[in-house]
């Protein structure tokens, strides 16, 4: 089984035994996350309406529809097999658990719609940033996620997901932001260009 694959149904026992719906949105965002902090996940995410969307992560979850591992009502799913078991190793496992802390995190515990299209469209944004060497600054993102979300979200909290995504990406290493490994002393003299 691809190792993205097992990734996928490791978050979704996941997120079932945290009781977090399993929504598309969630579940999309998730599996972004997971591969945007170096996890080996495959699925491809480009923009879309509520932020970045993997059309191959969406085939995947109705070839498990279809394989009554899943069912969906609406945009939720609920596990139905119990044959839904993951094939992962240990560490491996562990890497995970120590990136999902990291995005419980970068959301505030809040696996709710609004927090993970907001946070997931930063992350998008930052990589696209950093995609065309272009600085990466608190005001770009801003005014990047205000061009693709309009009046959706405002300043403050994406200001405050920003500057999580920023601290945890420094302090706990769980993202890699390339523009962070040059720059990181810079933020305690006062000079964080991120900022």
């Amino acid at each position: 089984m691809d190792q993205s694959i097992n990734i996928l149904i490791y978050l979704l026992n996941y997120l079932s035994q945290k009781e977090i719906s399993l929504d598309k949105i969630t579940i999309q965002k998730g599996n972004f996350f997971l591969k945007e902090m170096g996890l080996p996940i495959k699925f491809r995410f480009e923009p879309y309406r509520y932020g970045p969307f993997s059309v191959d992560l969406a085939m995947v979850l109705d070839d498990m529809v279809f394989w009554d591992e899943l069912d969906q009502k609406g945009s939720r799913y609920y596990i139905k097999s119990k044959k839904l078991t993951y094939d992962l190793p240990g560490k491996i496992k562990e890497k995970i658990n120590i990136k999902l802390k990291c995005l419980e995190k970068i959301l505030g515990n809040k696996f709710d719609f609004n927090t993970l299209e907001l946070a997931s469209t930063i992350l998008f944004v930052i990589r696209t940033l950093e995609a065309n060497n272009e600085i990466i600054k608190m005001q770009s993102v801003i005014n990047e996620v205000k061009e693709w979300k309009g009046s959706k979200f405002s300043e403050d909290e994406i200001k405050s997901i920003y500057n999580r995504i920023i601290e945890l990406a420094q302090r706990e290493n769980c993202l890699t932001i390339e523009a962070l490994k040059n720059q990181y002393t810079a933020s305690y003299s006062g000079n964080n260009p991120l900022r």
